[in-house]
């Protein structure tokens, strides 16, 4: 069932672990992410090294998971602040890594207060589009979206927006003004 296989190998590193627990596990837990691949990484570095890791070299999967404990441990600094940290996209080589981390204040709405999002306010009427604010739901090819911001360094592309799951888009002027005209 899990993408791994069960083999021996695996019954030899952790003798308790059976078959049933694994794919328990993973029939519970798979639904609660979008991408499955996610858990099967969550499940190396739980099941398989009993959730003791000491990274020797730096690799695009425990990158992921130290992504994960990051954004953890930095939501206690972010309370504090009353403000929102993420970690973002990593650069490494086998001993050194570096994160890109963003902090982004937080409206009185409760959301962050993006770039994209200002700018969206300086850039509207340039396009005819003083009628749309950030937070307002927009059609897009007849499905339903969330405006989030204009990204002036897109050039093609620069209405940003998200779905109901908060996956992000984006699309042009043109488009976004053929389905949601005044």
């Amino acid at each position: 069932m899990y993408s791994y296989g069960y083999n021996t190998v695996l019954r030899q590193e952790i003798p308790w672990l059976s078959e049933a627990i694994v794919n328990n596990f993973l029939k519970i837990t798979r639904p609660l992410w979008l991408q499955s691949h996610r858990i099967d990484y969550i499940y190396i570095i739980i099941i398989k090294t009993n959730g003791n890791m000491k990274i020797q070299n730096f690799a695009k999967g425990n990158l992921q998971t130290l992504r994960v404990d990051m954004d953890k441990a930095l939501q206690s600094v972010a309370k504090k602040y009353g403000i929102t940290i993420h970690a973002g996209n990593a650069s490494f080589s086998g001993n050194e890594c570096t994160f890109k981390v963003k902090c982004n204040t937080v409206g009185s709405d409760g959301t962050a207060i993006t770039r994209e999002a200002t700018n969206w306010d300086r850039y509207k009427g340039l396009h005819g589009m003083d009628h749309l604010n950030v937070g307002d739901t927009i059609t897009i090819q007849g499905s339903p979206y969330i405006l989030t911001g204009f990204n002036s360094r897109a050039r093609k592309a620069p209405i940003n927006f998200k779905n109901s799951a908060g996956s992000g888009y984006k699309c042009s002027v043109r488009m976004l003004l053929m389905e949601n005209s005044k």
